[in-house]
């Protein structure tokens, strides 16, 4: 869960450790989903909806993901 101290979304405001965190997760193919409070509360989202919503929407990535590796090692 992210918040003022990781930056607002956006690359001005993203921190040098929010930035680092990022690029780890990516490199091992992990694909980071960050959560600012202050976002979601000014779109009046509930943090367990959009929990939910992520998983919905990340499911046939990471399914996608997975097929890519599996390619790469045939």
């Amino acid at each position: 869960m992210g918040g003022g101290g990781d930056g607002f979304n956006d690359e001005i405001s993203e921190t040098k450790a929010t930035k680092t965190r990022n690029d780890d997760y990516l490199r091992e193919d992990y694909l980071p989903i960050i959560l600012n409070h202050e976002q979601l509360k000014a779109l009046k989202i509930s943090e367990e909806t959009f929990i939910k919503c992520a998983i919905i929407v990340l499911e046939p990535i990471f399914r996608t993901m997975k097929r890519l590796q599996l390619e790469k090692i045939k």
